[in-house]
């Protein structure tokens, strides 16, 4: 609601810098005298010198295990070579974390990063995972349970709310490489400690679970297997059919991705094989064969 003024009723309310007074525009009310000016007292002409004049830092990151609001000791330029080793000392000794929870939280957070650079995740996936990793830590859910765990459930739960199309397959592919002859076995133990934890996350109000939005996925899959544009609408089509008849109701959307996608390329007389779909996707040739039975109830048949 715009101010008025009181002796008028004019909006027209005009701010005086040099005297600090608000006055009416209308009437020359003066509404209000020896305003505080919030701004700086300092003026700068070059970006470096209000740099160097500013005494705040940048806000809040999440992506930070302090949230970024920690003091960095930085050493100045000239510097005697009797003072460097102490500013060097001084330095290592404000880096070390005392409290081990904020050393989980920083050992975590890397970890989240990590993923997020090898999966080509954007900034604000890395933000929203690490502000639910946050709030598990809290709760005590990452209590007995391997970090990685923790990491992947959180990283699973932001990609699924901002509608990423990433894979569970994806994700452990890449927490798993490594591993070398043990790495099906630890992807089979990392599955099923991510659905622990992202139950726990759902349990506890951290994030809300909704249904899994598909037509990324086909985009991103039509794009992998550099298909025309007109698959995607006709894959669309064929899952919304199926969806209707009921046909996904307890089934793997991402295996009903497949075999929509090979559907309609078969359609639009594109011959791509089951085997290359299933690799595309990360999913495997009988859960694609499967799912086409299933179309093949609704008229499409491979």
């Amino acid at each position: 609601m715009r101010e008025r003024c009181p002796l008028c009723g004019s909006t027209n309310i005009i701010y005086d810098e040099e005297r600090g007074e608000r006055v009416c525009g209308s009437c020359g009310y003066v509404i209000e005298k020896s305003v505080i000016d919030t701004s700086a007292e300092w003026r700068a002409f070059e970006p470096e010198e209000a740099l160097e004049l500013s005494r705040v830092g940048p806000p809040e990151r999440a992506i930070f295990h302090d949230k970024g609001l920690s003091t960095k000791i930085i050493v100045p330029r000239k510097t005697s070579p009797e003072k460097l080793s102490d500013y060097i000392r001084i330095k290592k000794l404000n880096s070390r974390i005392s409290d081990s929870n904020q050393r989980a939280l920083r050992d975590l957070f890397a970890l989240l990063r990590l993923l997020c650079e090898k999966l080509s995740l954007p900034e604000f996936i890395l933000e929203r995972a690490c502000v639910i990793a946050r709030k598990a830590r809290e709760k005590g859910l990452e209590r007995g349970r391997p970090a990685r765990h923790v990491a992947l459930a959180a990283l699973y739960a932001a990609c699924r709310e901002f509608d990423v199309p990433v894979t569970v397959e994806e994700m452990l592919k890449e927490a798993t490489a490594g591993f070398s002859w043990t790495e099906e076995e630890e992807k089979r133990l990392m599955r099923r400690g991510l659905w622990r934890c992202y139950s726990l996350l759902v349990k506890h109000g951290i994030t809300t679970p909704k249904e899994i939005n598909i037509k990324p996925f086909i985009r991103r899959l039509v794009e992998r297997l550099e298909l025309p544009t007109k698959v995607v609408e006709d894959a669309m089509r064929i899952y919304e059919e199926a969806r209707k008849a009921r046909l996904t109701v307890g089934r793997n959307p991402i295996g009903f991705v497949a075999a929509c996608v090979l559907v309609a390329s078969r359609l639009n007389g594109i011959f791509v094989s089951q085997k290359v779909v299933a690799r595309a996707i990360g999913v495997t040739e009988v859960t694609v064969r499967n799912r086409c039975k299933d179309l093949a109830k609704i008229g499409y048949v491979v």
